[in-house]
C-alpha cells in the first residue's frame, strides 16, 4: 500500500485533502537543510520536546503534541512557510500538524530508530521503501 494512503487511512478525516498536501509538502525537499520533514522534528527537538519526538521514533506509544505547543516551538516563520507550502490557513495548520506528525514520523520509522549517518527520517523511509523495490 502507497505511504501516503496509509497515512490517511490512519488519519482520514474532511479535511484529508488538506492532510494529504501538508504530507507532501513535509517529505518535500527545504533546499540545503533537506527534507522539511527533517527540519520540523529537529526544530521540535531543540526546543525541549525530545521525549516527544523519540516516543514517534520508537515502538511504544506516541506522545501527543498540541496545536499551541507546536505553534510556540516551530514559530510564526516556519508556520508561515508552511502555510503557504500547503495552502492551509496558520491557525488550522498547528492542528493537522499535531495529528500528522506522530504519525508520519512513526511510519518512517518502523523498526524504532532513523537510520543511516544524517539522521534523515526521510532518508530512513526511503532506505525502508528500497527494500520492497
Amino acid at each position: 500500500m502507497d505511504f501516503l494512503k496509509t497515512i490517511m487511512n490512519e488519519i482520514s478525516g474532511d479535511n484529508s485533502s488538506e492532510i494529504g498536501n501538508l504530507a507532501k509538502a513535509l517529505l518535500s525537499n527545504s533546499g540545503d537543510k533537506g527534507a522539511l520533514l527533517d527540519t520540523v522534528v529537529n526544530t521540535i527537538k531543540e526546543k525541549g520536546m525530545e521525549d516527544n519526538v523519540e516516543s514517534w521514533i520508537g515502538t511504544g506509544d506516541n506522545k501527543a503534541i498540541s496545536a499551541n505547543q507546536l505553534n510556540d516551538v516551530l514559530g510564526s516563520d516556519l508556520m508561515s512557510s508552511l502555510s503557504e507550502k500547503t495552502g492551509i490557513p496558520e491557525k488550522e495548520l498547528g492542528g493537522m500538524l499535531s495529528t500528522l506528525l506522530p504519525v508520519v514520523v512513526n511510519r518512517l520509522t518502523p523498526q524504532g530508530k532513523v537510520e543511516g549517518d544524517n539522521g534523515s527520517l526521510v532518508s530512513t523511509g526511503l532506505g525502508l521503501l528500497k527494500g520492497f523495490l
